[in-house]
């Protein structure tokens, strides 16, 4: 699975300077097995002017679905170290289940070496993302079903203002060593040890 850049995030126990909670999504959302139109329903019944979306990757053919919704921008396909930037300015990272239950999307490796919150809207049946969030410490969990984001958001914006929504340092540590590119080339660097 791939893994990320070993951040080193300075916690901090107060809000954000921002007027918004700040939710970055980073890859490509797809019609059939990755959906955000139960995401644009609950952002649009919501409407709240302290919430804002960031989405970058291949995504305009979803860009009408997020039509009158406050505060969503569409940055089209960025570098891969400009998506890695645009994470760090995030306050919750957003990641969709796939609608397989077989595969997660590998994007949430990278997202655990962040040192950020993690919203995952789960897919059907068993979801294995939900279950790795769960051993992270860092995610926070809903069906991909309208009502209950919304319910979800509602509780992170309530947590973002209260400045709750900070992965402490030792838990962004010990995410990084496991997850990072660093920890996933000493692996490899141990496997092929023992084959050669």
């Amino acid at each position: 699975p791939q893994g990320g850049p070993e951040f080193r995030n300075k916690p901090c126990n107060a809000k954000s300077l921002s007027e918004t909670m700040h939710i970055v999504f980073t890859g490509s959302f797809y019609e059939e097995f990755r959906n955000p139109g139960q995401l644009a329903v609950a952002l649009r019944e919501l409407a709240s002017p302290e919430i804002a979306l960031t989405v970058a990757g291949d995504n305009a053919r979803f860009v009408p679905m997020f039509e009158g919704v406050p505060n969503v921008r569409f940055l089209g396909k960025l570098d891969h170290f400009d998506c890695l930037t645009l994470q760090q300015s995030a306050d919750v990272l957003l990641n969709l289940a796939n609608v397989q239950d077989y595969q997660m999307p590998g994007k949430i490796y990278e997202y655990l070496t962040a040192g950020k919150v993690v919203l995952h809207l789960k897919g059907p049946g068993e979801d294995p993302t939900e279950t790795l969030l769960q051993q992270s410490g860092v995610g926070w969990t809903a069906e991909n079903a309208a009502a209950e984001i919304r319910e979800r958001l509602k509780s992170l914006l309530a947590h973002w203002r209260q400045g709750g929504l900070v992965v402490p340092g030792e838990q962004q540590e010990r995410l990084a060593a496991m997850h990072s590119w660093r920890a996933r080339a000493d692996a490899l660097a141990q496997v092929l040890a023992q084959v050669v």
